[in-house]
């Protein structure tokens, strides 16, 4: 379900998403939020340095710890992504997927890439309609994280934004 969705969220926000493909930086994540009747989808790309020290497969002891620390706090959405109560939202699925989380064959290759965790998060809102704001949470989990790119589309349009640890909030009007 979330996938289909996301799909054609994607080919929606095509000409805001196009100015960041390619991006790398250590200390900016991307999010892209859609509304879709009473569904709120978000999905952020951040680079895993600012997440757990480093960007490849864990090597040990210490690195495995970082990395299941960070898909617990990740996995703990309703933390990180709080949509305005009045919308009454609830988490329905959450999918993390990075070269550093269990299921991804390592190469010795990816040592020397950029590496970066995807999260998409869905949520069921009660009232869609009195959903205008979405709170992200994310610098206080991730301190070294210092910018997020968001660009959301609902449907009263489509807007993006740059979010700080001091302005972390989403208009969604």
């Amino acid at each position: 379900m979330i996938y289909r969705w996301i799909i054609s969220a994607v080919v929606i926000m095509m000409p805001i998403i196009g100015n960041a493909a390619g991006s790398h930086s250590h200390d900016t994540a991307h999010l892209r939020i859609a509304i879709d009747g009473n569904l709120l989808n978000v999905n952020v790309e951040m680079p895993l340095d600012p997440l757990i020290g480093f960007e490849h497969a864990p090597k040990n002891a210490q690195q495995k710890v970082a990395v299941k620390k960070m898909e617990t706090t990740l996995r703990e959405a309703k933390q990180l992504f709080k949509p305005n109560m009045e919308a009454a939202c609830r988490l329905m699925e959450v999918h993390l997927d990075s070269i550093v989380l269990g299921d991804h064959p390592v190469s010795d290759q990816d040592d020397h890439k950029h590496a970066e965790l995807e999260g998409e998060y869905a949520f069921q809102c009660d009232h869609p309609e009195k959903l205008n704001q979405l709170v992200v949470n994310l610098f206080d989990a991730f301190p070294r994280l210092k910018h997020i790119k968001a660009e959301a589309v609902t449907p009263k349009g489509q807007s993006a934004m740059t979010l700080t640890p001091r302005k972390r909030g989403v208009s969604l009007n």
